[in-house]
């Protein structure tokens, strides 16, 4: 961890549940205003929010544009998890604060949890649960069948998915996945559409962000296609499954069984599934551990003692620099730029693309070749109210994938 926050705390306000531990931890480096409910939440905002120069969240609770324009200070939002669906990331960015969250930190932990899901869903070990405490024996129940050999679809092959992946491997399972793009350092079999992916699967993880990109994403047509053996595991965002489709498709036995660790409408239970026996449910707890929390915390620490010391962030939350290409075409393609609003395109002019295509910013350019245009501007600080300290070293220190745009990644 680095060095700590100096004596004179930043104010941060918290606005998920801690235990009291990991708050006395925070107060260590951090003024904590901690408003985990939603009546303490409007009141430390209205009150004290002039005051607040960081905030931890995460991606279910979120951070509203209201509640960024109420904190004339704020600097730094953080999701405490990976997820990040419900904070005003633009509206942020928009304010130059730097965001960042928990990727990657309980991974192992949130795989353990969906293959745990997996595995109870497959062999029904809830329901041979019961049966035993009832006092019924083995020849009264029906068998289940095996995992191991099975095809494996996973939705989103991100940190998490790929250690899902890995745990998969072990039961000498089938992978295949769908992403928005193909990742290049696997060797499991990419598909174009999750429901080309549910098609192929005999059991379908979800392990994609959450948020309007991926709602409903496993909809009726998907758990159909998963068909009656098959099953359904998701340890994402419960807004990615329909709930009443899948309520309907378990009832009416198009497909065998689920296990969700999330589900839409939390906290309050899916009423629509309770009454089911084909379907394992536990409280969005896959990437919650004693270990996983500590680790988290932590991150969360250095990341704002990066933040305050004008550092580059551990794990902050990316924007693909084509992207921005992307929305201000329209201001640069043939028109010069409005002051303020685009860098001048001289440096793009100059830098071997040639003056007849230096107006026509092409988004075809190889992906080195732009992140180099990129770079000099930077150096030349042509893009200071885009890219605030830090941007330029990120993009020095990445490596030029051009199927994944690594070399255009920066960070706010």
């Amino acid at each position: 961890m680095n060095a700590a926050i100096p004596a004179d705390k930043p104010r941060l306000l918290v606005l998920i549940p801690l235990t009291d531990g990991d708050r006395a931890v925070l107060a260590e480096r951090f003024d904590v205003l901690y408003a985990p409910d939603a009546s303490q939440r409007a009141a430390a905002v209205e009150q004290q929010g002039g005051a607040v120069r960081a905030v931890l969240t995460n991606g279910t609770t979120g951070l509203t544009a209201d509640e960024i324009d109420a904190m004339p200070a704020l600097e730094l939002a953080a999701a405490l998890g990976a997820g990040y669906e419900n904070i005003a990331l633009d509206h942020a960015r928009s304010r130059g604060i730097a965001l960042c969250n928990g990727a990657g930190v309980n991974a192992d932990c949130v795989a353990d949890h969906a293959m745990a899901l997996l595995l109870a869903a497959v062999r029904a070990v809830p329901q041979y649960d019961a049966a035993c405490r009832a006092g019924v024996w083995r020849d009264a129940l029906p068998m289940r069948p095996t995992l191991t050999g099975r095809r494996l679809g996973i939705v989103g092959y991100g940190h998490i998915g790929a250690k899902i992946a890995r745990r998969a491997a072990g039961f000498d399972m089938v992978i295949g996945y769908h992403n928005r793009k193909p990742r290049e350092a696997t060797t499991a079999r990419y598909f174009e559409s999750t429901l080309a992916l549910a098609q192929w699967s005999d059991c379908l993880v979800i392990a994609t962000p959450g948020g309007a990109q991926t709602q409903h994403l496993v909809d009726r047509a998907v758990l159909d296609a998963l068909g009656p053996d098959g099953f359904l595991v998701n340890v994402s965002r419960g807004s990615v499954v329909d709930t009443a489709a899948l309520a309907a498709a378990l009832t009416q036995g198009t497909l065998g069984g689920a296990g969700l660790d999330v589900y839409e409408g939390e906290p309050q239970p899916p009423q629509a599934l309770i009454a089911l026996e084909n379907v394992v449910l536990t409280p969005h707890v896959a990437g919650t551990s004693p270990d996983v929390r500590a680790a988290t915390v932590r991150n969360f620490i250095d990341n704002a003692t990066r933040c305050f010391a004008g550092e580059a962030l551990l794990t902050p939350l990316y924007r693909c620099l084509e992207t921005v290409l992307t929305q201000r075409r329209a201001q640069c393609r043939f028109l010069p730029p409005t002051p303020g609003v685009f860098p001048p395109l001289t440096p793009l002019c100059t830098l071997g693309h040639g003056r007849a295509r230096g107006h026509a910013v092409s988004l075809r350019l190889k992906h080195r070749v732009l992140a180099r245009c990129f770079a000099r501007c930077l150096a030349r600080r042509a893009w200071t109210a885009d890219f605030p300290p830090g941007s330029l070293e990120a993009l020095s220190k990445c490596t030029h994938s051009s199927r994944h745009c690594k070399a255009l990644q920066t960070s706010w």
